[in-house]
């Protein structure tokens, strides 16, 4: 379909073999000139991203970091210490944020998250507008 055109035109993957939602944060950040993607090997897998936040210095750790909008959100929902998807920050209030995330169910979606330090689901956030 469209959709699934357009989501491979842009990211490369073919959206109904492969997670595409780091492809949909990375790519929409780096066209926002939120994020300079320089020295990343691979926007499409969230790993990548996370360890190339890190070497970076824009990573900022769940509970120790105050998120804003145009920040990337990692999840780790199997609490394993990998990063199974991602989104990014729309909006943050002083109990929730607004997520919108691709390859969430069908396609994109927006959503409102818990955003105390004790949710076990967030792993971290990159943070935009470090270049």
């Amino acid at each position: 379909d469209k959709d699934t055109e357009e989501i491979q035109a842009v990211t490369g993957i073919d959206p109904s073999q492969q997670p595409w939602c780091a492809a949909f944060a990375m790519n929409i950040l780096e066209e926002a000139g939120v994020l300079d993607l320089e020295g990343l090997d691979n926007r499409n897998y969230c790993p990548s991203v996370v360890k190339w936040a890190k070497d970076k210095g824009i990573w900022g750790e769940a509970g120790s970091y105050q998120p804003k909008p145009g920040d990337a959100i990692v999840y780790d929902f199997e609490g394993d210490g990998k990063p199974d998807h991602m989104g990014i920050i729309e909006n943050v209030t002083e109990d929730a944020l607004t997520v919108i995330e691709g390859n969430a169910g069908t396609g994109v979606v927006k959503r409102k998250d818990n955003l105390s330090p004790t949710y076990k689901g967030i792993m971290g956030f990159i943070i935009g507008g470090k270049k």
